[in-house]
């Protein structure tokens, strides 16, 4: 499969991750500043969600089609949350 059409899979699946990036986010504010866990404890919250799907839903890579729009999310989404945090 070739470079652009990654990035066409990357850029067909941008829209939705920035909406769950921009939850995660909010979600984050709630569980320190509202419920008063600790930052550490509230991405525990995260890891632990995490290794569980993860672990309930290892895919065969081999034989999934959607493999290439994952790979295409990755890179812009810390430069996302940097300029979020300023």
């Amino acid at each position: 499969m070739s470079f652009l059409r990654k990035v066409g899979y990357g850029l067909g699946i941008f829209g939705p991750m920035l909406g769950w990036v921009a939850a995660m986010q909010y979600l984050m504010y709630f569980y320190t500043e509202v419920v008063g866990l600790s930052p550490a404890q509230a991405g525990l919250i995260y890891l632990l969600g995490m290794v569980w799907d993860a672990i309930s839903e290892s895919p065969d890579w081999r034989h999934c089609r959607s493999h290439p729009q994952s790979l295409g999310t990755v890179p812009p989404l810390p430069a996302i949350r940097r300029g979020s945090v300023r």
